[in-house]
């Protein structure tokens, strides 16, 4: 009996890291308030960064690491265009809209957009949010690749922001490595505007309900086998 244990326990286990490789979610950014549209839990960030390279910006209380990507010289591809509501005025309406009105562009691939996140746990799970706004630069499809795997496509707007989140998973050396593209390479429509990204930020991933569900469940068969060998 002790032999089926463990095979339902890593069964539980194997189904709830697949329930979280699985999600992936675009939202729109209507400000920077809570439940704006970046519904993150602040204190789990681990990692953010913003493609500016005019030194260190911040929104609540995360700082984000001044990116040093783009085409040309800081502080790169700068909009003007308004990323919501003008009403928008809260003191983390301002920082989010300062992370949205400066963007990085790949300059069609001469120029990648391609980041590293290292010192991270090691084969552990994540959740990457990647904000983006086109502003007056031309709406594109581009897709969105972690540590060489395609993990989806998301359509970049002139006229509204959004954050599209996704689960992801550290690589054995502990870093998440994050390729934005244009999505033509990758069976996609977009192919001549290149990539653009704004911000991103990574922070420990919280495990879904069902997650929760399928590990009690497991870990109540273990207790049942165990129980029944006992007796």
């Amino acid at each position: 009996m002790t032999r089926l244990v463990r095979p339902v326990v890593l069964f539980a286990f194997l189904c709830a890291a697949q329930s979280v490789a699985l999600a992936q979610t675009t939202v729109p950014i209507t400000g920077g308030d809570p439940l704006d549209g970046l519904d993150l839990d602040l204190s789990r960030v681990v990692y953010a960064g913003n493609v500016q390279g005019v030194g260190e910006v911040s929104w609540r209380g995360v700082v984000f690491e001044p990116l040093d990507y783009g085409f040309g010289a800081p502080p790169y591809n700068s909009t003007s265009v308004e990323p919501f509501a003008g009403d928008q005025t809260s003191s983390a309406d301002l920082e989010m809209r300062s992370l949205l009105q400066t963007l990085g562009w790949d300059a069609m691939g001469g120029s990648p957009l391609h980041f590293y996140v290292t010192g991270l746990v090691p084969n552990a799970a994540y959740r990457l949010d990647v904000l983006q706004f086109a502003g007056e630069w031309a709406s594109r499809e581009q897709a969105i690749v972690v540590n060489g795997n395609l993990m989806g496509f998301v359509t970049i707007s002139q006229t509204v922001a959004y954050n599209t989140t996704v689960a992801v998973t550290s690589s054995m050396a502990g870093v998440i490595e994050l390729l934005l593209v244009q999505s033509g390479g990758y069976g996609g429509t977009g192919h001549q505007d290149g990539a653009i990204v704004n911000a991103f930020i990574v922070s420990t991933a919280i495990p879904e309900p069902s997650t929760y569900a399928l590990l009690l469940g497991g870990a109540g068969l273990a207790l049942a086998a165990w129980r029944r060998r006992r007796t």
